[in-house]
């Protein structure tokens, strides 16, 4: 065989380069599964979630997103509390950690609600929620 031909086998098929592709679709569903859930859960580090959790475990429903991500980081917090905000709720752990000032520690005024377009509300819906509950 020529250096030529030796070349030629050396590249990737390209169904070599689709499977490598939907690997990597793959990976970054889960990540983003497990971060979000992970911010869902009062988990203050996502990024450290992920690097815990053992992805080996994930399993995938036929549409080929992560169905398990809950339990698995579960799992995760009972081994390692310290991952999780003391006492936290949906609210709280949906607030950057590098922008507290997101909402997280302000208390909504029915003004500041008003004010609020309706995707705002809806990204901080369990904190409008307990603002009118409060009566303001």
């Amino acid at each position: 065989m020529d250096e030529q031909g030796a070349a030629k086998a050396a590249e990737p098929t390209v169904e070599d380069r689709a499977r490598a592709a939907e690997e990597r679709a793959r990976a970054l569903e889960g990540r983003l599964e497990i971060e979000r859930t992970a911010r869902r859960m009062g988990i203050v580090d996502e990024d450290a979630a992920y690097r815990l959790l053992d992805t080996d475990r994930l399993q995938w429903d036929d549409a080929g997103r992560p169905r398990n991500v809950e339990a698995l980081l579960r799992d995760l917090i009972a081994e390692r509390p310290w991952l999780r905000m003391e006492g936290a709720t949906a609210s709280e752990a949906a607030v950057s950690p590098t922008n507290p000032s997101g909402g997280g520690g302000r208390r909504l005024t029915r003004e500041a609600i008003r004010r609020m377009t309706s995707d705002e509300i809806n990204a901080q819906w369990d904190a409008v929620v307990a603002a009118l509950r409060t009566g303001i």
